[in-house]
C-alpha cells in the first residue's frame, strides 16, 4: 500500500492511499480537513476508508 500526502498553497491537503490489485490499483483520494472524496476507483469500502482516516 502507498500514500502520499500533497498540501496546497491554499491550505488544502489531499491525501492518496493506493493498493495493487491483480489488473492495477485501488485508489482513493480526499482532501483534509472537509474529509471530502475526490476520487474512488476499486473496492475500498466504506469502513476500510474511515479507519484510513481516523488512525
Amino acid at each position: 500500500m502507498m500514500h502520499t500526502l500533497c498540501k496546497y498553497a491554499d491550505e488544502t491537503i489531499r491525501v492518496v492511499f493506493e493498493r495493487p490489485k491483480e489488473y492495477g490499483f485501488d485508489t482513493i483520494i480526499f482532501e483534509l480537513s472537509s474529509y471530502k472524496i475526490i476520487e474512488r476507483d476499486g473496492k475500498y469500502t466504506d469502513f476500510k476508508i474511515m479507519s484510513k482516516l481516523w488512525k
